[in-house]
């Protein structure tokens, strides 16, 4: 076999192997950390030393949680009332 075979052999394995694992199937066989990253953003990426990548998932998860607060539930709220008022001229 040549090494390019060898090659795309490897990664449809790899592909095979990565395709049949579902979410659930990695809450409930995962360790730890796969379980508490679910409900913290950037918690396993902390854990397995990639502080910089978790940090930024962690902040996007704090950004998005305050932006919900201050204004995203009030929005979602007033998503029913889009329509209401005719287009006007200007």
């Amino acid at each position: 076999m040549t090494t390019k075979q060898l090659t795309l052999q490897a990664a449809a394995v790899q592909k095979d192997r990565i395709g049949s694992i579902g979410v659930l199937q990695a809450l409930r066989d995962g360790g730890p950390e796969t379980k508490a990253s679910a409900l913290v953003m950037g918690l396993g990426n902390i854990v397995h030393k990639q502080a910089v990548k978790g940090l930024l998932f962690l902040t996007a998860e704090i950004a998005y949680i305050i932006f919900m607060i201050r204004s995203g539930f009030h929005n979602l709220y007033m998503r029913g009332s889009l329509g209401w008022v005719e287009q006007e001229e200007v």
